[in-house]
């Protein structure tokens, strides 16, 4: 029962960051497309409903979004070129110590 509740707990987080993450996305290629968005309700509500509002008019008109994705895109560029992971090979290397009947618990 235990295992069951902390599955569904990692789905429901899961869940929850892809929705969050999709507003940020949805933006971003609102205002990388603005051909395709003009004259649909993401242009509207990016566009005039949002872009002008007290608080957030400063974060778009110093494109503050654009550079923190372009920030964080560089920084996973960085880590990744500096400490990669080959998944699958890790991967094989644990099929095959099972296969071979090596059992360890360790989680490298």
């Amino acid at each position: 029962m235990e295992l069951n509740n902390t599955l569904m707990n990692a789905f429901l987080f899961n869940t929850w960051v892809i929705l969050l993450c999709s507003i940020p996305c949805l933006q971003f290629c609102a205002t990388a497309f603005p051909v395709y968005a003009r004259l649909t309700q993401v242009d509207v509500i990016f566009g005039s409903q949002i872009r002008y509002l007290q608080f957030f008019k400063y974060f778009f008109n110093y494109d503050v979004f654009i550079i923190m994705i372009l920030i964080f895109s560089f920084f996973g560029f960085i880590l990744m070129y500096m400490f990669p992971q080959d998944k699958a090979l890790l991967m094989d290397k644990k099929m095959e110590a099972i296969a071979a009947g090596k059992f360890d618990d360790d989680d490298d």
